[in-house]
């Protein structure tokens, strides 16, 4: 078996949880958000807050890295 095929085993096999999970969880819910009491199914709340997660470990992988390339680089001391 090529590489190929095992990819598109493993996204199939990926797709097919995915739909197990998102037809598992249709229930509503409902949410409090501050001022805001929002009602959504449980899959798409989970889905949301993944992406978030997604996004903010985004930006901190983005400001690390820019952190190491623009620190100064300390100069040596002559002891002389």
């Amino acid at each position: 078996m090529d590489l190929r095929k095992l990819k598109r085993i493993g996204i199939i096999i990926l797709l097919l949880l995915l739909l197990l999970f998102v037809f598992s969880n249709l229930q509503p819910i409902e949410i409090q958000l501050l001022f805001w009491r929002p009602t959504m199914p449980l899959a798409l709340l989970i889905f949301l807050a993944a992406l978030i997660g997604f996004v903010i470990g985004m930006f901190v992988a983005l400001n690390v890295g820019k952190d190491k390339k623009t620190s100064p680089t300390s100069t040596p001391v002559d002891p002389s």
